[in-house]
């Protein structure tokens, strides 16, 4: 059986070639394209596979929406199409922009050893405590909507909305996996990349709204969606910014070595941030 990471990695290779041969006609393409295919439904039945086993091993507490939210998503997004749209594509560029600062951030953080945020008048305590919690709670809703807009944008069937508390904490979306994996590879760097964004987006206006308001509760809410975008920014799997550091790869990376180096070689960032702890505490 294939893991999730070796089926996305096969899919990207077979994306390549496909692209290879759309760009190029070549000889005996026609042939290639058949195998290709048959290898993309193999691919699809692994996922399939392996969404129903999680499904079936996961424990704890499930709060889901078949119907009543999917719908609702796809009636709201048919209304000011243009709106969402744009909202979509400023998304999914604070995304992709979250990704490389949270990189430098992290990096800053490790190399100085520490980093030091003074809020308004310093407020602590149970306030502040619950205006974060409220914020990772508003954070997790903003980023699955994220996600949600771009699969109805593009009329990508969602199967189901919820959140859960067990295995794992927090909320999740499921496509039609087949119409995922199926559409341009820009809409899956937008699914991606527009969660994060959303993220970045909502905290920024909220902590822009108290500072003029001079509301610190309502700082901490922005702390915590920013926060919840922040840690799902990270360029390893699962989290978002791992996908979106992927999709980045595979879009612009022509060569399969130059495309399996590069998604190697962003685990070195792991190794420079243990380096420069390191160095940092013994300084």
């Amino acid at each position: 059986s294939n893991s999730l990471e070796d089926i996305y990695a096969e899919l990207a290779g077979l994306g390549i070639l496909v692209r290879t041969q759309q760009e190029g006609a070549t000889e005996g393409g026609g042939q290639e394209l058949e195998q290709v295919l048959e290898r993309y439904e193999k691919l699809l039945a692994s996922l399939e596979d392996i969404r129903k086993y999680n499904n079936e091993e996961g424990s704890g507490i499930v709060v889901e929406s078949h119907h009543i939210l999917p719908h609702l998503l796809h009636h709201i997004t048919k209304n000011c199409r243009g709106l969402w749209q744009l909202y979509e594509a400023v998304a999914t560029f604070l995304g992709v922009a979250s990704v490389a600062l949270t990189l430098i951030i992290l990096t800053y953080f490790f190399a100085v050893g520490g980093m030091t945020i003074r809020l308004v008048g310093g407020a602590t305590g149970a306030a502040g405590c619950l205006g974060f919690l409220l914020g990772l709670i508003l954070g997790t809703c903003v980023h699955e909507l994220g996600h949600a807009v771009v699969l109805a944008n593009n009329g990508i069937q969602i199967r189901r909305i919820g959140a859960a508390a067990g295995s794992f904490i927090g909320g999740f979306i499921e496509a039609d996996e087949a119409a995922f994996w199926r559409v341009n590879p820009e809409v899956r760097l937008r699914f991606n990349a527009a969660s994060i964004g959303t993220n970045t987006l909502v905290g920024v206006i909220l902590a822009i709204v108290a500072a003029l308001a001079y509301s610190e509760p309502l700082l901490f809410v922005a702390a915590g969606v920013l926060f919840f975008g922040i840690t799902n920014s990270l360029p390893v799997r699962p989290l978002d910014g791992g996908w979106v550091y992927e999709d980045l790869v595979t879009r612009y990376a022509s060569n399969p070595k130059a495309m399996r180096l590069l998604l190697k070689v962003r685990y070195a960032a792991l190794v420079a941030w243990l380096v420069l702890f390191i160095r940092s505490t013994l300084v």
